[in-house]
This record gives C-alpha cells, sequence and structure tokens, in this order.
C-alpha cells in the first residue's frame, strides 16, 4: 500500500505542476523510482489512477458523511463535522481532481456513482428503507455531495464551521426525510 500511496503523491505533485495531459506513466514512474509494469499491475492507465487518487481522498469522508444519517433521521453533527474537516484539510488535492476531464473521462461524473454504491450499502446496513426509496435517496445524496463538495472546495471564505452547519442541516432538515 505504501506504494500507491507514493504514486498518488506523485501524480497529485505532477498534476499542480503539468497538468492532467502532460502527465505520462513513465514520468510518474521515474518521480518515485517505479516501473512501469509496477504502474499498469494496479492501473489501466492515468485516468484509472486520478479515480482512485480522488476516491482515496473523499472515502473517509463519505463514510463518515453515510454514517451520520442516523436511525432517526437526524444528521450525526460530530460525523458531518469531521467529514467536512478532512474535506478542508484536503482542499487543494481536492481542488486539482474536481477539475481533471479528458475526452469520454469526467471524475466527478464517474465518481458520483461511487457514492451512490457506498450511500446504498452503509444506509441499508442501519436502515429498513425500500430499495426503490434507497436508491432515489442514493442518487439525490450522490448528487448532493459533488454539489457541496465543488461549491465548498470553490469558496475559499466559507468558514469550515459554517460549513458543518449547513451540510448538517441539509441532511437532517432536507434530504434524509424521504428516509
Amino acid at each position: 500500500m505504501a506504494a500507491e500511496k507514493k504514486i498518488i503523491t506523485a501524480f497529485l505533485a505532477l498534476l499542480e505542476e503539468e497538468g492532467y495531459d502532460k502527465i505520462n506513466v513513465s514520468q510518474l514512474m521515474n518521480r518515485v523510482h517505479l516501473t512501469r509494469t509496477y504502474f499498469y499491475q494496479l492501473y489501466t492507465d492515468k485516468s484509472e489512477l486520478a479515480r482512485e487518487a480522488f476516491f482515496s481522498l473523499v472515502k473517509t469522508y463519505l463514510i463518515g458523511v453515510s454514517q451520520a444519517i442516523t436511525a432517526n433521521g437526524t444528521a450525526n453533527q460530530e460525523s458531518v463535522r469531521q467529514g467536512m474537516q478532512f474535506i478542508n484539510d484536503h482542499r487543494d488535492d481536492m481542488q486539482l481532481l474536481m477539475r481533471v476531464q479528458n475526452g469520454q473521462f469526467n471524475l466527478l461524473t464517474e465518481f458520483q456513482g461511487r457514492i451512490k454504491a457506498i450511500i446504498k450499502d452503509e444506509v441499508g446496513k442501519t436502515r429498513l428503507t425500500p430499495e426503490q426509496t434507497l436508491d432515489y435517496f442514493a442518487d439525490l445524496f450522490s448528487a448532493s455531495t459533488i454539489t457541496t463538495l465543488n461549491w465548498f472546495l470553490t469558496h475559499d471564505d466559507m468558514p469550515t464551521d459554517d460549513m458543518i452547519r449547513l451540510a448538517g442541516d441539509s441532511l437532517s432538515q432536507g434530504i434524509t426525510s424521504i428516509l
């Protein structure tokens, strides 16, 4: 796992220095002193690496927020706070990755599907909800999450505590009401 973390860290550095289109696998692997063969054992191409880099950053956020949806339909404010603080702590890397688009590859669109799957799985573990309702909720939640992340990351002047309150209220007083 340490090698994967080194590759992701080097990828993020190159992304900031040169932009997605200019990065190639040889250049990346030279930076971490590993072979291209090793890269292709982990990823099919650099778009898959971008997906995994983004996912590795927001998975902690998603698990925390999905667990914040308590059985009584309110948001656990501490879980929301931890999730939003995590995003704030990784703001620069998140902003870089949210701009990655290339041809048929759009990280945000692809990531929305992953969010939906995680939310369906996590919420389904703790709540007895009809399948169609859970599916609708997961779609709505994933779209809302992408919007929230994008908005928060593009508004540097928004205090994290205010964003935590807004996200918690949105969960407690809005979206979770359909469950």
